[in-house]
């Protein structure tokens, strides 16, 4: 190989290890970020929450959308899911990408719903607390 060659695939070599630096750099920002805004939701700065929904809005109606076609019900499933992510908050210990997490909040809430409408065709809104909290035991765990 020629010197220019050489030095051609050395700057090469270089520059795509600065992207790749870069890319785990960006994503461990981001990452970063988001564990202060959940800490600072859990303690206490509620409209922080905002972030997150505004964030992960999209991955949470497209969920749903696999579920339901009507946008009011997606909207107020939607709804419902960040409530139930609002509330267990908490739980979320960092394991896993908080979008994963929410991923699976999303599923087993729709799979909820489905199920409900389902076995006694009536709106999941319908339902007594104690029919929700038998559903949501049999649902897999969003830590896992």
């Amino acid at each position: 190989m020629s010197r220019r060659t050489i030095k051609r695939m050395e700057i090469f070599k270089y520059v795509l290890s600065t992207i790749d630096f870069m890319t785990k750099l960006n994503a461990d920002n981001i990452e970063n970020s988001e564990h202060q805004i959940i800490d600072k939701v859990i303690a206490g700065e509620r409209n922080r929450f905002s972030e997150l929904i505004d964030k992960y809005a999209p991955i949470v109606f497209h969920v749903v959308r696999k579920f339901v076609k009507d946008d009011e019900l997606t909207e107020e499933l939607a709804q419902q899911i960040f409530v139930k992510t609002y509330e267990r908050l908490e739980s979320f210990d960092g394991r896993s990408k908080f979008s994963s997490w929410l991923y699976v909040i999303s599923m087993n809430h729709c799979r909820d719903y489905v199920k409900n409408v389902r076995r006694k065709n009536k709106n999941f809104n319908e339902m007594e607390s104690h029919e929700i909290q038998s559903l949501t035991a049999h649902s897999i765990s969003p830590e896992s």
